[in-house]
């Protein structure tokens, strides 16, 4: 075996970098008259973050949540910042910087960062890019390979046997990480399986024990009345969980908490939320409770928001329901949309790819994003993409809605839909621009693509 000299490593070259770097930047601290480089950055932390937690800082500086609380002891006694209780979490406090501590960074930060970026200028701004994003590969690599001992990972999926769960446990499958399903009662072919009841906090905590990312993907019933009793308790037994084996949360919701209707076209991550529905409250409500856990440091959580999608073996989809079901047995399909009201629509599997997407993006995090769609189309451009994929000439009825509000007398799920039709009343278009943005190389599946694989799925 031949072994390199350390000046034709890269390993050390890289690490002699870093050295380099942080003793450049504790010398321009030093001459400023500040604290050492490891306290500027918990100062700046909460510069920039005011109000999060001691955990958060430990996150952002990956530091050791110990290290950095007794730094942040001694930047208290210094003047630097100081600490808050959490009114939302008795066991947490909320780290603020000082007006002293203010001042610290708004002086030294600029010189700092004069001092530091000088020395790029002997690199190209192409070259200085190429060895960013080098080095971006690099951390991610190491540290989102399931077989990499020092940060082994474990995804576990809530709700691992439903569509979007079953896109998820894909997409980690072909990032080879480690998997685990979490079920009521199921046991997910090939996968691990726990079954816990996600009411049950103490049951929750046992299903995710060694959990480094947690997916929460599970269905309830479609009926307002169980959302608004069983979401809020599930939300807060998974972030609990979550909490108590420190795992992040990715969570996949949906759009119904935007409002009043009708929505901008297209509507984005920034839209008004006063919902037109009751099952849009309870959206809003626990989307707000996990964003609230997040800011408060209790555990790092991400939103995935998806419009309505289809896919392999999506049987609640409203593609399918009335729709595909009756193709596939030769009748011809009903809709309560309106004819020619434009709607976007997102792919399952392309939704479990973006949410692992998510997952392994720190960036991404403490935030909400649109899940990727496609381009804006009617109910008859529907139609006649399945005509085409089966080489049939079915016709699209439309049901009148005072024909939808007798039989919503007699069919449950109908009573249900009657308070989401603003949907399908007016153009539904969900912008994934942020997405598409961030992650410019994310290919979607194409709607006639997807379709296929929805049809193939049902005939099996």
């Amino acid at each position: 075996m031949v072994i390199m000299k350390p000046s034709e490593s890269l390993s050390y070259r890289l690490h002699a970098l870093v050295y380099s770097i942080d003793k450049l930047a504790s010398r321009t601290l030093k001459q400023q008259g500040s604290i050492n480089l490891s306290q500027f950055l918990v100062v700046l932390c909460a510069y920039q973050n005011p109000g999060q937690s001691q955990r958060f800082a430990a996150d952002w500086l990956q530091l050791s949540e110990a290290t950095v609380s007794y730094m942040i002891s001694k930047l208290e006694v210094s003047g630097y910042v100081n600490l808050k209780n959490d009114t939302a979490d008795v066991r947490s406090k909320q780290v603020y910087v000082t007006d002293k501590g203010r001042q610290l960074i708004e002086r030294v930060y600029p010189v700092l960062e004069r001092d530091l970026t000088v020395h790029f200028d002997a690199v190209s701004s192409g070259d200085l890019a190429k060895i960013t994003q080098g080095i971006n590969k690099i951390y991610e690599s190491i540290n989102n390979k399931g077989d990499n001992k020092m940060t082994k990972q474990l995804h576990v999926v809530l709700g691992g046997s439903g569509a979007i769960g079953q896109g998820v446990i894909n997409a980690l499958k072909a990032k080879k990480l480690d998997i685990r399903a979490v079920e009521r009662s199921k046991k997910v072919a090939g996968i691990d399986t726990i079954n816990a009841g996600l009411m049950d906090e103490q049951q929750t905590v046992k299903a995710l024990a060694g959990a480094t990312h947690v997916y929460l993907c599970v269905g309830i019933p479609y009926q307002a009345e169980a959302w608004r009793r069983d979401w809020p308790k599930i939300m807060q037994s998974v972030i609990n969980a979550c909490a108590a084996v420190d795992a992040k949360l990715i969570f996949l919701d949906n759009v119904y908490m935007y409002g009043p209707s009708p929505l901008p076209v297209p509507f984005d991550e920034s839209t008004s939320q006063d919902p037109s529905s009751a099952k849009g409250a309870v959206r809003k409500q626990i989307a707000d409770m996990l964003m609230a856990a997040d800011k408060a440091g209790k555990v790092k959580a991400v939103i995935g928001r998806s419009a309505d999608f289809f896919g392999p073996g999506t049987v609640n989809s409203a593609l399918y329901t009335s729709f595909l079901e009756r193709i596939l047995v030769g009748k011809n399909p009903q809709s309560v949309s309106k004819s020619g009201v434009k709607h976007t629509y997102a792919n399952s599997i392309d939704n479990g790819r973006a949410l692992v997407q998510l997952a392994l993006d720190d960036a991404a995090y403490g935030q909400v994003w649109h899940l990727p769609v496609g381009q804006p189309i009617t109910v008859d451009d529907v139609m006649a993409m399945i005509n085409k994929i089966l080489g049939t000439t079915h016709k699209v009825s439309y049901m009148p809605r005072f024909m939808l509000g007798i039989l919503s007398i007699f069919i449950p799920v109908l009573k249900e839909v009657k308070e989401m039709l603003y949907q399908f009343d007016n153009p539904y278009v969900m912008s994934d621009k942020k997405f598409r943005a961030k992650y410019p190389d994310f290919v979607s599946t194409s709607y006639e693509e997807a379709m296929r694989q929805m049809i193939q799925s049902f005939k099996k």
